[in-house]
């Protein structure tokens, strides 16, 4: 009698298991995703969070130059504020190299943040990349992430470090889902100089920001963005076909 007990208790608890809502499972698919389905997909930022020793290295980082970079140099207290930058060769228009230093540390600094769940550096970095999001958005169509110079072609140095911005704003969105940085991003990769850059690698290649143009279209869909940089992938591969042909 007690053996039938325990069996019909045993069935009973199994089948209210198997009968029972499956617990949700976060999506990270993308709203458009490639032809060819990836085997995996990237985690969103800080869905992993180190621990061990990568967490002490993270954590020494925040603490150390990547939290307070800016703190001891003017090329990162100023980069991407549109105002000029006290360092010699920098631009009295708040271009050159600078911003291209300043693009790095920002794009890294935000994803520490973000895999650290450190809202005090998320929120020294916002303070940063937001004027840029707020800037493109209330500027007029063309804009680039220069947005403090009308009309600008970035291309050459200033090219690449545009591409570098993009990387810190695919950042930023991956990291909060603030549509308002999604909306800079489509807006400045929308309308994009097809001549992207030079592709014979003697100089900085604004190439680049097809990393952070293919990010935003796979968040945004926005066909635009795909039909420019095919574009300069056609460019740069009939470039291929001169080197293989020894016409370099």
């Amino acid at each position: 009698m007690k053996t039938t007990i325990l069996l019909t208790s045993i069935c009973l608890t199994c089948a209210a298991l198997l009968a029972a809502e499956p617990a949700p499972r976060p999506l990270y698919a993308r709203p458009c995703e490639p032809q060819v389905v990836p085997a995996f997909l990237p985690l969103p930022i800080g869905a992993v969070e180190p621990q061990g020793w990568l967490r002490d290295g993270a954590v020494s980082a925040r603490n150390g130059i990547t939290g307070h970079l800016d703190e001891w140099n003017p090329v990162f207290a100023d980069g991407w504020k549109g105002t000029p930058i006290k360092w010699r060769g920098a631009n009295p228009d708040g271009t050159g190299w600078p911003i291209e230093q300043s693009a790095y540390w920002l794009d890294g600094a935000i994803r520490l943040g973000f895999v650290l769940h450190d809202e005090t550096l998320i929120k020294k970095i916002r303070a940063r990349l937001d004027p840029v999001v707020d800037g493109v958005n209330q500027a007029d169509a063309g804009i680039t992430f220069i947005y403090w110079k009308k009309n600008f072609y970035a291309g050459g140095f200033e090219g690449w470090a545009h591409s570098q911005l993009g990387r810190a704003l695919v950042a930023l969105y991956q990291g909060t889902g603030d549509q308002r940085v999604l909306a800079a991003l489509d807006k400045v990769y929308a309308a994009y100089a097809g001549d992207m850059g030079r592709t014979d690698f003697t100089a900085v290649s604004g190439l680049c920001n097809l990393d952070a143009m293919m990010e935003t279209y796979s968040y945004s869909g926005d066909k635009r963005i795909l039909d420019r940089a095919l574009a300069a992938v056609a460019k740069m591969s009939a470039r291929f076909k001169e080197w293989e042909a020894g016409r370099l």
